[in-house]
């Protein structure tokens, strides 16, 4: 049984590998940073009452921005609003450049 060094111990695996297209990879590993903001959830039953109700208005405040961020896109895309709303000035005047 051969007896493993103290770095191959410690080894990390990559968060996340990068494939590109010309053959290349790239492995991205965690931060230490993004490391400690994983850890365990918050125990709401130890927060006073101000800090419950501040950690439930924040939770359902990013929820809703997020829910709200995500239909108005989706509804944009149905109704056709994807494109900007002064594209064609922006062509015109491209022409307009090119013809000088």
């Amino acid at each position: 049984m051969p007896i493993q060094s103290s770095s191959a111990r410690k080894a990390k695996s990559p968060r996340r590998i990068v494939y590109f297209a010309n053959g290349d990879t790239m492995e991205e590993y965690s931060t230490e940073e993004e490391e400690k903001e994983q850890q365990q959830p918050v125990d709401t039953s130890m927060l006073s009452w101000g800090l419950y109700l501040q950690f439930w208005g924040v939770r359902i405040a990013t929820a809703s921005f997020l829910t709200c961020g995500f239909l108005g896109g989706k509804l944009a895309m149905l109704f056709g609003l994807s494109e900007p709303k002064y594209k064609y000035a922006a062509i015109v005047e491209h022409y307009r450049a090119r013809r000088r």
